[in-house]
């Protein structure tokens, strides 16, 4: 996930990030919040964080990996509800959107890549 923020850098947009690692987040655009490390905390507060990033205007909402033990089963079951919730209800997205937004995005981190790939080149002569 880090490594995602850091090639989208400033100009990441839209994203929302609930994870339980401190992250370098370097675009004022992008929504963060801090999941507890207790599952039942997580799990008491998740449709919360969740509508809050909506009202915000996220339109992506990554989480972190959960730890596998049984006691994030509850956490593991909720999120994927959720998932399922937006992906069977078309009024809660606009897929051309978010499609236009995945191009964008990797159009941006394969230019980025090109760029810096250049350097190094340059650098090893």
């Amino acid at each position: 996930m880090q490594t995602a923020l850091d090639l989208l850098g400033a100009d990441a947009a839209h994203i929302a990030v609930y994870a339980r690692t401190r992250l370098r987040i370097q675009s004022p655009n992008v929504l963060y919040r801090r999941m507890p490390d207790d599952a039942l905390a997580t799990a008491q507060q998740l449709f919360s964080v969740l509508r809050s990033f909506d009202a915000q205007g996220a339109r992506l909402i990554w989480v972190k990996t959960l730890p596998l033990d049984t006691e994030w089963d509850g956490v593991r079951d909720r999120l994927g509800r959720a998932a399922i919730r937006v992906l069977y209800n078309p009024a809660s997205m606009n897929p051309s959107v978010v499609h236009a937004e995945l191009i964008a995005t990797f159009k941006r981190a394969q230019a980025d890549a090109a760029h810096k790939l250049g350097l190094i080149k340059t650098v090893a002569k």
